[in-house]
């Protein structure tokens, strides 16, 4: 297991309180942020798992969720005489309902906001990673959750792309 506890103060805290005009919290607050990470493996599968729990004090105008994971299945294997390197699986990912701030795209700024609750599903994400001596690549089919139901929302009004798919490829010669 690996847990981590992280407790920040602020002070003086700026931010924009609407679209024209910024503010300054003046009081002190702090945050209090625990993260827990472990890895199950069986075999070849292996399960992280990250867990996170933040709670700022008082009534600040920092929007965090107050819950978040992370967890991923895969297999992991060396496979014919140690050339080709797999690591396949999904990942899924959650955060608790929170009150994201809006985004001003005239300003390229987040504006404080507590009206529109941001309520999301889990997204889910399937990868394929292999090594084949110098080759590397990875296909990354992300969001399948648009499958089931409607897009997440990064921000009010501002939903994350449909589904997507990812390709990378990296050869290194060497002499």
């Amino acid at each position: 297991y690996d847990l981590t506890v992280n407790y920040y103060l602020f002070a003086n805290y700026t931010y924009f309180k609407n679209y024209y005009e910024s503010d300054q919290f003046n009081k002190a607050f702090t945050m209090l942020q625990v993260l827990l990470n472990k890895q199950f493996t069986v075999h070849h599968f292996n399960l992280y798992a990250e867990v996170a729990y933040q709670q700022p004090t008082g009534s600040p105008p920092l929007h965090v969720p107050r819950f978040w994971t992370r967890e991923r299945l895969t297999y992991e294997n060396l496979l014919f005489k140690n050339h080709l390197q797999l690591c396949t699986g999904i990942e899924m990912r959650y955060n608790s309902n929170y009150y994201a701030d809006d985004y001003s795209p005239l300003l390229a700024h987040f504006v404080s906001q507590d009206t529109a609750l941001i309520k999301n599903m889990p997204e889910a994400v399937a990868f394929v990673n292999f090594r084949i001596r110098a080759f590397t690549a990875y296909v990354r089919a992300e969001r399948l959750n648009n499958f089931l139901y409607n897009n997440n929302f990064a921000a009010p009004h501002y939903p994350y792309p449909d589904f997507g798919m990812r390709i990378g490829v990296k050869w290194g010669f060497i002499n």
